[in-house]
């Protein structure tokens, strides 16, 4: 009995410092979604997506037009943002690398002609 409990201590032990080195792992990217004036856009719809990966995760431009992936694997991503009225602009090829924190800065979105009437 006393051999299995040592051996469930050390499952345990492993699980947690497996969790642990991945969580250190993570990076982060934040970034501004702007129009073409200087204005921040608030609401924002921005999405991050790494392909080899698999990663797709989303998020929403704050009230200062800020946008942040605060947990996301290592691997090279792609950055869109959309928001009605307005034409999706993207932003490839960011290298998000183990713990790095990445800011992208603005993403400009021009005005959609076709939805102004």
């Amino acid at each position: 009995m006393r051999r299995f409990q040592l051996a469930s201590l050390f499952v345990l032990l492993l699980a947690a410092m497996s969790i642990t080195a991945m969580a250190q792992e993570l990076g982060s990217i934040t970034g501004t979604v702007k129009d073409s004036s200087g204005a921040v856009v608030v609401g924002a719809a921005v999405t991050a997506t790494a392909r080899e990966l698999g990663v797709t995760e989303k998020a929403q431009t704050n009230g200062e037009g800020v946008f942040n992936f605060p947990q996301l694997p290592p691997g090279n991503y792609s950055i869109i943002a959309e928001h009605a009225g307005f034409k999706k602009a993207e932003r490839s090829d960011v290298e998000l690398l183990v713990s790095s924190k990445v800011n992208v800065g603005d993403i400009v979105l021009a005005v959609d002609r076709k939805s102004v009437v």
